[in-house]
């Protein structure tokens, strides 16, 4: 959600004929309702629509971010983690992966 908005306008930039959104969740195997909502939300951008409100995101804190609010992960994953990660558009870039020629992968800071 951070910098949803930058990816959308990379999209537009790129103007592609077709896009796909791919909320990976947990280790791209178990679906995360932030990855889904903030997929929806880029994908209200693109489209000039808002069917994610603001009250969908606090939401999260009672369902797939209540992990954020557990004791027992404070020292790994703090509330205060859960605010930072659900603020909207607040950084205008994106970050793009490209393969390296070892196999890994290098995250380049690109602006939007």
């Amino acid at each position: 959600l951070v910098n949803a908005g930058a990816v959308a306008r990379y999209i537009q930039q790129l103007n592609p004929e077709h896009v796909s959104l791919v909320a990976m969740g947990y280790r791209a195997v178990v679906s995360a309702e932030e990855d889904v909502l903030c997929a929806e939300y880029i994908t209200d951008k693109l489209t000039d629509r808002q069917k994610v409100t603001d009250n969908d995101i606090r939401a999260l804190a009672e369902t797939s971010g209540k992990r954020f609010f557990n004791p027992f992960n404070k020292d790994f994953s703090p509330p205060s983690d859960f605010f930072l990660c659900t603020m909207k558009d607040r950084f205008g870039f994106i970050l793009k992966a490209e393969k390296r020629d070892d196999g890994n992968v290098l995250l380049k800071k690109i602006a939007v």
